[in-house]
C-alpha cells in the first residue's frame, strides 16, 4: 500500500514537469504509432482538421500532418506554447462538444478517460462533428489482460499487483465493449479492428458520408455491452484472442480501405 502511495505522489509530481516541451510544427517529429498512420491516410489534404480527446503528452497530435489541430484534455501534459494551427481546450470532451462550436473533422482519434461509457458517448459526439469522408479512430480497445479491462485505472493497477505479481502499469479500461455497439450500425457505416502492432484500435466510417444517421443505441443494447467481461470476450491465453466479430484487419488492409473511401469521395 506504502509503495502504491509513493508512485501516485510521483507520477503526479514529475509526472507534471517531465513532459514540459512545446508542440512541434504538424510533421516535423517521428511522432507516434498512430500520428505515423495517420499522415499516411490522410496528411495530404490541405486544411484539413484534426481531433485528438486524450491528448496526455502531445506526442501524437505535435506529429499529425493536417494544418488544423484541436486538442481536448482536462489536464494536458505538455508546455502551452502553441505551434500555429494547434488549439487545445483544457476541458472534459462532455464540456468541449457541450459548449465550443467546431469545423467538422477529417479524422477524430478517442484516447479519452478509457471507460466504456464515456467512450460511446465520445463517439456519438464525434459522429455528429465529421466531415462526410470523415474517419474516427478508437484507442485501447484490446486490454492485453484480464486486469487491463478492469475500472477505475489505480484499482486495475493494484489488482494486477495483488493477483500477479506484476508492476505494469499497462491499462486499457473497458472501451472493449464499444465494439459490441458498433455491431448495431447501419449498414452505411464500417467499422473494424486495426491489429497495431503496440495497441490495436477501431475505425469507423460512413460510405456514403451520411453521419446524421449514426444511431441512438438504446439502453437495453448498452448494458448488455457493459455486462461483457473481458475474460469470456478475449479468453487470454495469456495473450488475447481477437473476436472474429471485431472485423481485424492488418494495418496496410485498413489503410488501402480508408484510402479508397477518401478517393470516393474526391479527397486525397
Amino acid at each position: 500500500m506504502l509503495r502504491s502511495i509513493a508512485r501516485r505522489i510521483k507520477n503526479r509530481i514529475v509526472g507534471k514537469f517531465q513532459f514540459l516541451r512545446p508542440l512541434a510544427k504538424p510533421g516535423s517529429t517521428n511522432g507516434t504509432e498512430v500520428s505515423q498512420f495517420v499522415n499516411s491516410v490522410i496528411g495530404g489534404i490541405k486544411n484539413g482538421h484534426y481531433l485528438e480527446v486524450g491528448v496526455w503528452t502531445g506526442r501524437t497530435i505535435e506529429a499529425i500532418n493536417l494544418g488544423m489541430r484541436t486538442a481536448v484534455d482536462p489536464k494536458p501534459r505538455y508546455f502551452f506554447r502553441f505551434a500555429r494551427g494547434v488549439r487545445t481546450f483544457k476541458c472534459t470532451s462532455d464540456v468541449f462538444f457541450s459548449n465550443y462550436s467546431v469545423e467538422p473533422f477529417d479524422f477524430v482519434f478517442l484516447d479519452g478517460l478509457h471507460h466504456f461509457k464515456q467512450t460511446w458517448e465520445d463517439v456519438c459526439n464525434s459522429a455528429a462533428v465529421m466531415k462526410p469522408h470523415g474517419l474516427i479512430l478508437i484507442d485501447d480497445v484490446v486490454p492485453i489482460d484480464s486486469f487491463s479491462a478492469l475500472t477505475p485505472q489505480d484499482f486495475a493497477l493494484e489488482e494486477r499487483r495483488k493477483y500477479s505479481g506484476s508492476e505494469s502499469t499497462a491499462w486499457h479500461g473497458d472501451v472493449f465493449k464499444v465494439m459490441f455497439l458498433l455491431e448495431h450500425l447501419p449498414k452505411n457505416f464500417m467499422f473494424g479492428l486495426i491489429e497495431f502492432r503496440k495497441n490495436p484500435r477501431a475505425f469507423i466510417l460512413s460510405r456514403d458520408g451520411d453521419w446524421t444517421s449514426f444511431p441512438e443505441i438504446n439502453d437495453v443494447l448498452i448494458q448488455e455491452a457493459q455486462d461483457r467481461e473481458a475474460k469470456s470476450v478475449f479468453s487470454f491465453n495469456p495473450t488475447p484472442n481477437i473476436p472474429k466479430s471485431f472485423h481485424p484487419l492488418s494495418p496496410e488492409t485498413a489503410m488501402k480501405i480508408m484510402k479508397e473511401h477518401l478517393a470516393s469521395f474526391g479527397v486525397s
